[in-house]
Parts: C-alpha cells; structure tokens; sequence
C-alpha cells in the first residue's frame, strides 16, 4: 500500500479491526523475534474534521469516552453508520457490517460510503498513533476480517493521509511501509510457526 524507507531492524506494528481492534508489535532481542500483544482498541480516539466533531458529541453523552474499537471494529461500522445517520438527520435502514461495506464498495449508498471512508480515515489516526506510541518505524501490517476486500476503497480514503499527518513527526510517518495482509489462515500461519 505504501513502500516507505524504514530503518534496518526496526520494530513493526500490526493492527487488526475485525470483532475488535487487536494490535501488536515485534522486535527483534538479542536475535530473536518477539511479539508483544498490545490494546489498541481502547486508546482514545480525537475527532479531526467538522463531521468526526458532531459525531463525537453525538456520542460522547451514550459512551462517556469515545475510543478507538467504539468506531473501529467489525461493530464499529454499523455503530458509525447509525450515529452518522442520526448526525445528518437521515433514515438508515438497519444494516449489518457486511451490507454496510457491499453498498459502500458498490457506490450504492450515500450513506454507507461516507461510513466506510470516516472509518478508514479513524483507522489512519489510530495506526499514526499506534506506530508512534511504540516507535514501530520498520512497518505497519493491517489484519483482521474487515480489510482484505476493501484494498482499493482503502488506498483511495484518508488512511494513509490521517495516518502521516502527526505534527512534526510527518517525515518519520512518511517513511514507515504500510502493507495489507491478505491471507485468509494468517493465525494458523503464525501458530504452525511457533515455537512450542
């Protein structure tokens, strides 16, 4: 999705909206790679357009907290779906996450479209965030169940723009690589090669 210029050896970062928003990191110590299991999901998320703003205050007095796995999940799409919905005071039939990103994909849906792109542009914030929080420079590797089949709409939404677009460290975002994993068994990837 994005080449980047990491550093050799750096650390990598991966994120993951399906059920939940996972993520984690890995290292290399002494030689050997090792994996830390990481909460993304309940980091805080700050709202960056006049849109995201309305709907923060739309959903700040039902949650208290708007977090990153509140939007940002397989649940978070159909939840960003009916706030938006109730923030631009239209009828939104009720649909479930995987009707919300068909007709999004398909261009069939207004409403379903302005999801999926708010939902890629949150995603971009929240893996800036993730990667800077842990000073994961060698790479960022998207997962879970929600974006393999949504490459295209993601590559053309504000990901990559909301995920550089940190202050002064912009030049250090810009060259972190962002790939998407595709593999449908990556879990049994990872447990067939894990030391036991």
């Amino acid at each position: 999705m994005h080449a980047g210029h990491p550093p050799t050896g750096a650390k990598l970062a991966t994120v993951g909206p399906g059920t939940g928003l996972g993520g984690s990191t890995l290292s290399v110590v002494s030689g050997v790679a090792v994996a830390f299991a990481s909460e993304p999901g309940h980091m805080g998320l700050t709202p960056a357009t006049p849109l995201e703003l309305a709907l923060f205050q739309h959903l700040q007095p039902q949650y208290g907290e708007v977090y990153a796995e509140l939007l940002v999940s397989g649940p978070g799409l159909q939840r960003l779906y009916q706030s938006l919905a109730a923030v631009r005071a239209v009828a939104a039939p009720a649909l479930s996450p995987e009707e919300i990103s068909t007709r999004a994909l398909a261009g069939t849906c207004d409403l379903c479209v302005l999801t999926l792109n708010t939902f890629c542009g949150l995603l971009g914030s929240i893996c800036g965030d993730f990667v800077l929080a842990n000073g994961a420079y060698g790479g960022l590797f998207l997962a879970g169940g929600v974006l393999p089949r949504m490459q295209d709409f993601l590559r053309h939404s504000d990901f990559l723009q909301r995920f550089q677009h940190k202050g002064q460290m912009q030049r250090h975002l810009a060259d972190v690589p962002v790939h998407i994993i595709t593999s449908e068994i990556v879990g049994l990837l990872g447990a067939a090669n894990a030391p036991l």
